[in-house]
């Protein structure tokens, strides 16, 4: 083989190895360029799971807060159920009471939805107690042997709308009216306050005045919310709301 077509061949070699060594290159370049897009697309992966398992987490704690609110909220309303059922055995015993000691049925009154709470409680028991214990000196303990409640007449406490029988106790010496009279206050539990107008209150003297001078009860004729008339009549100020009432005498013996 002469020279020339020895360096022909070292040429067609090395241009081999060229485009070898180049088509190497280039598939490096392209395997690089393949791996660099799935790297991205695996990152941008990557974050779409962490932005999703971040709003589940999200959700979790949610939820979480949710249950423990429900769960306090549930707590609380089991503590409520349990005081509102204290104050109603209270009412009960101390309606029972009352009735005994006047000889007549009384209605159960029907205590607010809202549970009474600590002092508030102690504070309504105490004031039913003050309540039973008057009605008991000015009528007097019940005689062993009286007869159960008439069921024709029933006492209303917390309601006092016409045809309702409201037991009419006097306010003191110290609360009287324009003319000198003394006021007379239903006895109620959780109401608003309802006096006895005075021309009611001359006919419970003319029937029974013995009576009428401990107590006064009577079938509501009228119910009204207290006018100004009635603010000057009563000597109440502005700030002080409450109802007058009508009522006949009702007899119970």
């Amino acid at each position: 083989m002469d020279a020339k077509s020895l360096e022909n061949v070292i040429a067609s070699i090395s241009d081999l190895i060229e485009k070898s060594k180049s088509q190497k290159e280039s598939e490096a370049f392209k395997n690089f360029s393949e791996l660099q897009m799935n790297a991205q697309k695996s990152e941008a992966q990557i974050s779409k799971l962490e932005e999703e398992l971040d709003k589940k987490n999200k959700l979790f704690s949610g939820a979480m807060q949710n249950a423990a609110s429900l769960e306090i909220q549930n707590k609380k309303l089991g503590e409520e159920l349990q005081l509102e059922k204290s104050y109603k055995d209270k009412l009960s015993s101390f309606v029972s009471r009352l009735s005994a000691s006047l000889g007549v049925e009384v209605i159960r009154p029907v205590p607010s939805s809202r549970a009474k709470r600590g002092s508030e409680e102690h504070d309504l028991e105490v004031k039913l107690e003050n309540m039973l214990q008057k009605v008991s000196e000015v009528i007097g303990k019940p005689e062993e042997g009286r007869e159960k409640p008439r069921q024709s007449i029933k006492i209303s406490l917390s309601s006092f709308e016409p045809g309702d029988v409201a037991l009419f106790m006097p306010c003191g010496k110290d609360r009287t009216d324009a003319y000198g009279n003394s006021l007379y206050v239903a006895f109620n539990v959780d109401c608003p306050r309802h006096f006895l107008h005075t021309s009611s209150l001359e006919d419970f003297f003319q029937k029974d005045k013995a009576r009428a001078e401990s107590y006064c009860l009577g079938r509501i004729t009228v119910c009204y919310e207290a006018t100004e008339d009635d603010f000057n009549e009563f000597g109440m100020t502005d700030e002080e709301s409450f109802h007058v009432c009508y009522a006949e005498p009702v007899l119970t013996e």
